[in-house]
C-alpha cells in the first residue's frame, strides 16, 4: 500500500482483518486425561458422533414395528397350523368311515333304564322334501356309519350331530330316523325321542322294534296311557315279542297298576330269567307288597345276573337296614362299593333308613372304606 493513501476509501475485503488466520479463538482446555494421552504419544479418544435427528420415541417406534412384524409371523404360522390339523382331522375322519362297519341291520330293540324322566326341549326337526335320489341315501347312510362309530365310542352328542346330518340328506330314512329317536331316549330328550319315532314309524309301519322304542319314549315322556295302548297293539301284531312283555308291565307300574303289570313282567323273566332289569322291577313290586323275602331273593338273582350294576345291592341293603339287619345291609353296602363308585354308595348310605348303622363302629369302618376309595380314583 502507497503511503498517504486512506483506508477509507479501499473496499472492506482490502483492509479488513483476516479474522479466520489472525484472529482465532482460544482452544478450548483439554482434559487431564486428554493431555496425559498426548504426552505419552497417543492418540486422544475419537468419540462417536451423534445423530441429534434421532430420537428416542422414533426409535421405540421402530421396536415396535419389529415387534409388529414378529407377532404377524407367528399368526399366519399359527393359522396354517390350524388349516394343517383340520385337513389331517378330515383324513381321519374319512378313513373312520370307510372301515365302519356296514350298519344296515334291522334296529335292535331298546332296554329300559330306571332313569327318571328329563323335561326335553323342543328343537326343529330336520327339514323335510320329497325322496332323494339313491345317490343322497348312500350318503346319509354314510354320515349315518360314521355317527353310529361315535355313539360306539361314547360320543353321544356328536353322533347325535351325524344322524342330524344324515337326517337333513335322507329325511324318511326309517333307520335313521328310529336310530336318532334311540339316542334321545339315551340323552333323556324323550319328547323329541317320541316325534322321531313317530316319523319312523311313518316311514316302516308296522315295525315292532320301532313300535317298542315309541312306546318307551312315550313312557318316559309321562305318557304312559298311550304306551300300554301302543304295546296292546305290538303284541297282538307280534306274540312273541318278548320286549313289548317287559316294556308294557313297566309302563303298567309307572301307572300303579301292579296288578296287570305282574303277569306280564312274570310271563317275560320266563322268557328271559337272567334279565336283571326286569327281575329289579319285580322285587320292587314284591317290596311294595311287603314281601320281603320275594323281593330279597328276586334282587340277589338281578346281582348274580348282572354283578357290576349296583342298584339290586343297594335296594338290598335297604330292606335289611328296614328290618333291622345292620350286618346284612352293611354286607350288601361293601359289596355295591367293590362293584360300583364310593358316590353312589355314600349317598345312598346317608338315607335315613341307614340312621342306627351309621353311628355303629361298623359303619365309621365303611365310612373310611368309601373314603379310601374315593381318595384312590382321585389320584
Amino acid at each position: 500500500m502507497r503511503p498517504g493513501v486512506a483506508l477509507a476509501h479501499l473496499p472492506p475485503c482490502v483492509y479488513a482483518p483476516a479474522m479466520s488466520f489472525y484472529n482465532r479463538q482460544p482452544k478450548p482446555e483439554r482434559s487431564r486425561r486428554e493431555r496425559a494421552l498426548i504426552i505419552d504419544g497417543a492418540k486422544p479418544p475419537i468419540k462417536e458422533p451423534t445423530n441429534p435427528d434421532v430420537k428416542p420415541s422414533d426409535q421405540a417406534r421402530k421396536s415396535l414395528k419389529v415387534f409388529g412384524f414378529v407377532v404377524l409371523g407367528m399368526v399366519i404360522f399359527a393359522f396354517i397350523s390350524v388349516k394343517l390339523l383340520e385337513h389331517l382331522w378330515q383324513k381321519r375322519d374319512r378313513a373312520i368311515m370307510r372301515s365302519a362297519r356296514s350298519l344296515r341291520e334291522e334296529p335292535s330293540p331298546s332296554v329300559l333304564s330306571t332313569t327318571a324322566p328329563v323335561i326335553a326341549v323342543e328343537i326343529p326337526t330336520a327339514p323335510t322334501f320329497d325322496r332323494p335320489l339313491p345317490s343322497n341315501t348312500e350318503q346319509a347312510e354314510t354320515i349315518f356309519r360314521w355317527g353310529k362309530v361315535l355313539e360306539e365310542a361314547g360320543e353321544l352328542n356328536g353322533a347325535l350331530t351325524r344322524y342330524q346330518e344324515a337326517l337333513a340328506i335322507d329325511p324318511s330314512h326309517p333307520q335313521i330316523l328310529a336310530e336318532t329317536g334311540r339316542l334321545l331316549i339315551r340323552l333323556n330328550r324323550h319328547a323329541e325321542a317320541v316325534t322321531l319315532l313317530e316319523r319312523a314309524e311313518s316311514a316302516s309301519p308296522g315295525h315292532p322294534d320301532i313300535l317298542n322304542d315309541l312306546g318307551v319314549a312315550l313312557t318316559f315322556a309321562g305318557r304312559a296311557e298311550a304306551a300300554v295302548t301302543l304295546y296292546e297293539q305290538v303284541r297282538a301284531a307280534h306274540p312273541d315279542y318278548a320286549p313289548a312283555l317287559f316294556n308294557q308291565g313297566y309302563a303298567l307300574v309307572q301307572l300303579r297298576n301292579h296288578e296287570q303289570a305282574r303277569p306280564l313282567l312274570e310271563a317275560y323273566v320266563e322268557k328271559r330269567p337272567d334279565d336283571a332289569m326286569a327281575l329289579g322291577v319285580l322285587a320292587i313290586m314284591e317290596l311294595a307288597e311287603q314281601h320281603h323275602e320275594k323281593a330279597l331273593g328276586l334282587l340277589d338273582r338281578a346281582i348274580a345276573a348282572a354283578p357290576n350294576w349296583v342298584t339290586p345291592y343297594l335296594d338290598a341293603a335297604s330292606i335289611h337296614a328296614s328290618l333291622g339287619q345292620d350286618s346284612q345291609a352293611l354286607n350288601y353296602l361293601e359289596r355295591a362299593l367293590d362293584a360300583g363308585g364310593p358316590a353312589e354308595v355314600y349317598q345312598h348310605y346317608m338315607t335315613p333308613v341307614f340312621r342306627s348303622l351309621r353311628t355303629s363302629d361298623a359303619g365309621k369302618g365303611l365310612e373310611k372304606k368309601i373314603a379310601d376309595r374315593a381318595r384312590q380314583l382321585l389320584k
